[in-house]
């Protein structure tokens, strides 16, 4: 009787693994056969622009306008900022060849897909002079909806990514400028000229062995990321203290990955309005950014035991 009861209580087991077994095979075939339609669903070409000459964007966030002068990309506000060039062809990219999952077959009105008015408007002008508008409008899961030329009979659903491209922050556009990569191990001669005078350390002069593990500690620490300026004018120069005459000049000279011998040199300026940061440009570029007077004393060996 024991045994039997047993047999019972494993075949009701066997029978639940068997059709949990059964119901995931079968929803695993049906996941795989939605991944095949996905895949094989055409796409409908919704714009197809050899190249642009201007672009812009709009949005309740802001607005943001680009022209391509001889194959750079230009901020069209200020022309002189350096625009990050792989930033806006990447937007550029993703809307001269936008691909629509699907045309809403007769679609009510674009108010009710958020077209009405839009989430964001992108102006297209490609080089011959010929231009076309994008709105685009509500999420729908991973999906945006998107309106050409104001033609509310076609509206489309879209890649979510095409929305996420834009960028609406100029400080996320500017190209900065990379410092090299400096270390105590590479850091061959540091010269210092201030109002003070010229100040120079060797990293083969043992008595400037702390000078050298103090500076390139503090350009270890250096970020240029913080701006104040993306194109320094006459004015901001003398508010900054980065004028020739009242700036401090740091020029390290360094051994770079080629075992070829190079330099940087640094401007620094004064102190922002808090007294805690200061001022700094790279030679060569028009930026000027705020970095940690506490990083700038250590560039600057201003910690060093006398």
């Amino acid at each position: 009787m024991k045994k039997k009861k047993t047999l019972l209580i494993l075949l009701g087991i066997f029978l639940i693994l068997l059709t949990a077994f059964l119901f995931l095979s079968n929803w695993n075939k049906k996941q795989q056969t939605k991944a095949v339609e996905a895949a094989i669903q055409p796409q409908i070409q919704v714009t197809d622009i050899g190249s642009l000459a201007a672009l812009s964007y709009e949005s309740d966030t802001g607005s943001m306008a680009f022209e391509n002068i001889g194959g750079i990309w230009y901020y069209s506000n200020h022309k002189e900022i350096p625009i990050s060039q792989s930033k806006i062809q990447d937007i550029a990219d993703s809307y001269c060849s936008i691909t629509a999952t699907r045309l809403i077959d007769q679609p009510d009105a674009p108010a009710d897909y958020g077209l009405a008015p839009p989430n964001d408007t992108i102006n297209l002008t490609d080089s011959e002079g010929n231009s076309c508008t994008v709105k685009l409008g509500n999420a729908a899961d991973s999906e945006r909806y998107l309106m050409l030329n104001d033609q509310e009979n076609a509206i489309y659903t879209v890649s979510d990514s095409l929305g996420s491209v834009l960028i609406y922050s100029l400080d996320n556009m500017v190209k900065k400028d990379s410092p090299p990569s400096i270390g105590s191990a590479n850091l061959l001669e540091v010269s210092i000229l201030s109002e003070g005078g010229m100040k120079s350390y060797s990293s083969e002069n043992e008595d400037s062995a702390e000078a050298i593990a103090a500076i390139a500690g503090g350009y270890g620490a250096l970020s240029l990321t913080e701006c104040a300026s993306y194109h320094l004018t006459d004015t901001e120069r003398e508010e900054f203290g980065l004028n020739e005459s009242s700036r401090t000049t740091i020029t390290l000279t360094y051994r770079d990955s080629n075992e070829d011998t190079q330099t940087y040199t640094l401007y620094i300026g004064g102190f922002d309005s808090a007294q805690e940061q200061r001022y700094v440009q790279a030679d060569g570029s028009q930026i000027v950014y705020l970095v940690s007077a506490d990083i700038i004393a250590n560039l600057l060996g201003s910690n060093l035991t006398q």
